[in-house]
């Protein structure tokens, strides 16, 4: 009796799952199934996920504005948008936990919980035969009778692998014009546009007026709206929205500089640790005091991942900036941080932040060559080529700046957007070293890769005006002004272009709508003497 409960106490789980929780339970499985950045501990069975590792946020050419697969992404990232992660699913509700197969084929695995007698552990579902055509509006037995078909489309990776959308979402064809996503029900009626499926779904479900959607305010910020401060702020400050939504505003906030810093403030005081994780490195570039005011008490946070968010953050700071009392630990987590950075640099992601701190700490020459290598580890990263572009060229290396971006351009088959930001820097740095006449190109490049930003199409026009070519110059000027209405640096160029060319009855006209939605700009009182408005 005594081997026998020697042998059950030695094969005892390490992790006790039920008292970790639905959510904690899920971060188990996470550590694997996430686009994630490991932080150099390996995985920390039992802990929350964020100490081991910070997974990666609705990014560009990872998702969809609205939060839908584009990259592999893993399912972790999908799943906490849905409304069955919030409700407390877990993993194991539906895959064997050792196999990772589903444990009910077809439409039976949803009618688990999806049915006419609900669980009582989801007292808040519906009570309905969603089997039905009632619900499903389609052929029983049919592809669109299948619940995945339309919850859950399937995006197919490396021409053979299929994977599922687990964000488990309502099919919204409505929005695809807001957010250039796409949408469940054309992948399969093909011949068929968005509109069509949008107007079928409000006939089915007398549902014209749906709710507003993360994706629209995700997608303006990609867009580079004027009103993207705002709508990101709105999105951080819904509590009732998924914490990988708020962190992935926070993340884009942060880089829009201090305008953002309020809402960012206010953000770090979120109980989620992925949103003040994703809040913190906006702080960076504050005063060393302003620094060190908002993010030290970030050192002690629970979570390894935002701890080394601020200890990034903080770097470079003079340590007479730090409370006496507190310098020698800073110092000691730092070195920490660097010792794991480089114990898992064979993924550019770390050997990025490995060159960010180093690039913090002065240590200019280090951090050259940490970019390089994360280059040479993937050339389409596109991180590391904007970073190491911009140090050598402030380091006076700009023949090395403009090469790096023309090698990553000559990239067979790199993403959209990666290119267009690419061919986007490479003119403004070509312009800054008298090559106007080279970066006209790529000006133009990037104003077709990235069509919806309006900033990259004031550039390109106030480009191609500096060249006389003016016609090209009106054209991308109002094409940004058809983006941005309410645009004042377009307006300007407008102005200017048409004012010089001594078409003054137009330029009065865009002057009078600079006075109407920018009253205050400090150029507008010279405009409208000039034109004698």
């Amino acid at each position: 009796a005594a081997g026998h409960a020697a042998s059950a106490t030695e094969m005892s789980l390490k992790v006790d799952f039920k008292a970790l929780g639905g959510k904690g339970l899920i971060e188990q499985c996470a550590f694997c199934h996430s686009r994630r950045q490991g932080l150099g501990v390996g995985q920390q069975p039992g802990h929350p996920l964020l100490d081991a590792a910070l997974p990666a946020t609705l990014r560009p050419d990872l998702y969809h504005a609205d939060g839908q697969i584009q990259g592999e992404v893993y399912v972790y990232g999908s799943f906490t948008q849905s409304k069955m992660y919030a409700a407390g699913v877990t993993c194991t509700d539906c895959h064997d936990p050792h196999s990772s197969r589903v444990k009910l084929e077809g439409n039976a695995l949803c009618g688990q919980c999806h049915q006419q007698e609900p669980s009582a552990r989801f007292p808040g579902l519906q009570a309905k035969n969603y089997d039905s055509i009632e619900h499903h509006h389609h052929a029983p037995g049919s592809q669109g009778a299948q619940c995945v078909n339309c919850h859950m489309p399937a995006t197919t990776y490396m021409g053979v692998d299929s994977r599922r959308d687990h964000s488990f979402r309502l099919p919204r064809p409505d929005l695809s014009h807001k957010t250039a996503s796409p949408d469940a029900c054309t992948r399969c009626h093909e011949d068929k546009d968005a509109s069509w499926a949008a107007t079928q779904i409000d006939s089915w479900f007398d549902a014209p007026n749906r709710p507003p959607h993360y994706g629209e305010a995700l997608q303006a910020a990609r867009q580079g709206s004027r009103d993207a401060v705002q709508r990101l702020a709105e999105v951080i400050g819904d509590l009732g929205k998924p914490e990988i939504v708020r962190a992935t505003a926070a993340e884009r906030l942060a880089d829009l500089g201090a305008p953002a810093i309020p809402t960012l403030e206010a953000a770090l005081q979120q109980d989620s640790a992925l949103v003040r994780a994703y809040a913190i490195p906006a702080f960076a570039e504050l005063p060393p005091v302003e620094r060190v005011r908002r993010l030290l008490p970030l050192l002690d946070d629970d979570n390894r991942a935002v701890r080394d968010e601020a200890l990034r953050a903080l770097s470079g700071i003079p340590r007479i900036a730090l409370p006496e009392a507190r310098r020698a630990s800073f110092q000691t987590a730092l070195a920490d941080y660097e010792k794991r950075l480089r114990g898992n640099a064979d993924l550019p992601g770390n050997r990025l932040n490995l060159a960010v701190l180093l690039e913090r700490e002065e240590r200019k020459l280090e951090a050259l060559e940490q970019y390089r290598m994360a280059l040479r580890l993937d050339p389409y990263f596109a991180p590391a080529r904007v970073n190491l572009a911009t140090l050598a060229n402030d380091t006076l290396r700009a023949d090395e700046a403009i090469q790096v971006l023309k090698d990553g351009l000559g990239l067979p088959d790199m993403p959209v957007g990666d290119r267009g930001n690419l061919a986007y820097m490479l003119a403004l740095l070509l312009v800054e070293h008298g090559q106007p006449g080279q970066a006209v190109d790529w000006m133009g490049e990037a104003a077709k890769a990235l069509p919806d930003n309006p900033r990259i199409h004031y550039n390109h026009g106030l480009l191609l005006l500096q060249l006389q070519r003016r016609d090209e110059a009106r054209a991308s000027l109002e094409a940004g002004l058809a983006l941005a209405p309410d645009d004042a640096d377009l307006l300007y160029g407008l102005i200017f272009l048409h004012g010089s060319a001594g078409d003054r009855e137009r330029a009065m006209g865009y002057a009078r709508r600079m006075r109407q939605v920018a009253p205050s700009d400090p150029r507008l009182p010279a405009v409208l003497r000039q034109l004698g408005l």
